[in-house]
C-alpha cells in the first residue's frame, strides 16, 4: 500500500452523501475519498496518501472561494460552493446520484476557466485502471466503470491521469450567435465574389467547398472541432462551435450574395468595363451595393439558422440556452424534488421564438424599405 502523507486536517472536509455512498471533499476543490459503494474499494484515495493515489480537483483560475454550504435536501448532502475571480463568479454542485459522483459548475456571471485534473484510482489508489476512451476505464479484473462525462479531458500518457480546462461564460447565446455572424456574411460575401471570378480554378475550388459545406450537417462539423482538432491544436471551446456555425452559414450566404449580383442588370457591368474600370473595382462600387440592398433581408433571415445553431452546444456542454436549461431541471430536482422538464423546455422555445420573430419582422420590414 502507501504511507498517509495527507497534509489536509480531517475538519477541512466536507461531506456529501446518499443512502448508497460518501464523498470528502476538500476546501481547495478536490475529492480526496470516494467509494462508488460504501462495502467497495475507494476510486479516489489521497485522504490517505497523496493525491497521485486517486483524486478529482475542480478549481477555477485566480479565484478564492467565497461560500460553502449544504443544499436543503431531505435525503443527500449536497455541497454548493462558490468562486469569485476578478473576471467572473462560478458555482459548484457536488452531489452523488445513486453511485456516481457528479460536480456541476456553472458560471453565473462573468467568464471563467475551469480547471480539473482526475486521477483515477482502484483497490485503495494501489491499481491504475487501463484506459479506453473518454467514457469508461478497465480495472485489472474487467470491471467497466463510467468514469466522465462532460468537457474533454486530456490522457496525460501514464495511469488514468487527465488533465484539461475548460472556459465558461454567462449569457453565451447571443453572443454566441453576434460572433458568428459577425464572422459569416463577410466571408460569405467574399466566397461569392470569387465564384463570380473569371479565373477557373478559383471558381471550381470555391465552389467544392461551397457545396460541400452546404452538404456536410453542422453536427458532424461539431464532432471534428471536438474531437479531432484538439489532436493538433488547441481552441477553445467557444470556437469549437462558433466555427463549425460560421463555415455553414457562410456558404449558404455566398450563394445569396452570388444569385443577388446574377439578378442585376448585366448592362452595368459592360457599362463600367467600357469606362475603364477594372472588374473588381466594378463588383465593389456597382455591383455588391445593389446585390447587398437586396439580399439584405435574407441576410437577416439566416440570423433565424445562427440562433438556432447555437443549441448545438448542448454536445460541448457549453452554457448556452439549452444546456442551462437542462442544469436548471436538474437543480430543481436536486434543490426543491421539482420535476420542470416540461415547463423549462417550453419556456426555452418562447425565448427562441421571440428572438427569431424578432428577427423575422425585421427582415419584412426592410425589405418593405427596399423594394
Amino acid at each position: 500500500m502507501f504511507t498517509p502523507t495527507n497534509s489536509v486536517p480531517l475538519e477541512e472536509y466536507a461531506l456529501i452523501a446518499n443512502h448508497h455512498t460518501v464523498a470528502l471533499i476538500s476546501r481547495a476543490g478536490r475529492v480526496d475519498w470516494f467509494c462508488p459503494q460504501v462495502d467497495h474499494t475507494a476510486t479516489f484515495a489521497a485522504l490517505l496518501g497523496e493525491p497521485k493515489h486517486g483524486s478529482w480537483s475542480i478549481t477555477v483560475d485566480d479565484a478564492n472561494m467565497t461560500a460553502r454550504t449544504y443544499l436543503d435536501h431531505p435525503d443527500h448532502l449536497i455541497l454548493h460552493t462558490t468562486w469569485l475571480s476578478a473576471t467572473g463568479t462560478a458555482e459548484v454542485v457536488d452531489y452523488l446520484e445513486g453511485t456516481t459522483l457528479v460536480r456541476a459548475v456553472t458560471c453565473t456571471t462573468g467568464d471563467i476557466t475551469v480547471r480539473h485534473d482526475l486521477k483515477i484510482r482502484t483497490d485503495y489508489g494501489s491499481r491504475s485502471p487501463a484506459w479506453h476512451d473518454h467514457f469508461r476505464f478497465v480495472d485489472r479484473q474487467g470491471e467497466a466503470v463510467t468514469a466522465l462525462h462532460g468537457p474533454e479531458l486530456h490522457h496525460t500518457g501514464r495511469n488514468a491521469d487527465f488533465v484539461g480546462s475548460f472556459d465558461l461564460a454567462a449569457g453565451t447565446t447571443l453572443t454566441l450567435g453576434g460572433v458568428a455572424a459577425v464572422l459569416t456574411f463577410p466571408l460569405g460575401i467574399a466566397l461569392g465574389w470569387l465564384r463570380l471570378l473569371d479565373n477557373r480554378p478559383i471558381r471550381w475550388l470555391v465552389g467544392l467547398w461551397i457545396d460541400a459545406m452546404r452538404a456536410v450537417p453542422m453536427l458532424l462539423l461539431v464532432y471534428f472541432f471536438l474531437l479531432v482538432v484538439p489532436r493538433f491544436a488547441t481552441i477553445s471551446d467557444f470556437w469549437k462551435l462558433a466555427l463549425p456555425i460560421v463555415m455553414c452559414t457562410s456558404a449558404t450566404t455566398s450563394e445569396v450574395f452570388r444569385s443577388g449580383v446574377r439578378a442585376l442588370d448585366r448592362g452595368q457591368t459592360e457599362a463600367a468595363w467600357a469606362l475603364g474600370m477594372s472588374p473588381s473595382l466594378t463588383m465593389r462600387l456597382i455591383l455588391a451595393p445593389q446585390a447587398l440592398r437586396l439580399m439584405l433581408p435574407t441576410l437577416v433571415t439566416q440570423m433565424v439558422t445562427i440562433i438556432k445553431g447555437t443549441t448545438l452546444a448542448y454536445v460541448l456542454a457549453y452554457p448556452e440556452l439549452m444546456y442551462r436549461g437542462s442544469t436548471m431541471i436538474g437543480q430543481a430536482k436536486i434543490d426543491a424534488h421539482l420535476s420542470v422538464f416540461f415547463q423549462t423546455y417550453v419556456i426555452i422555445a418562447v425565448l427562441y421564438i421571440i428572438v427569431n420573430w424578432s428577427l423575422g419582422a425585421l427582415a419584412r420590414y426592410i425589405e418593405s424599405r427596399t423594394r
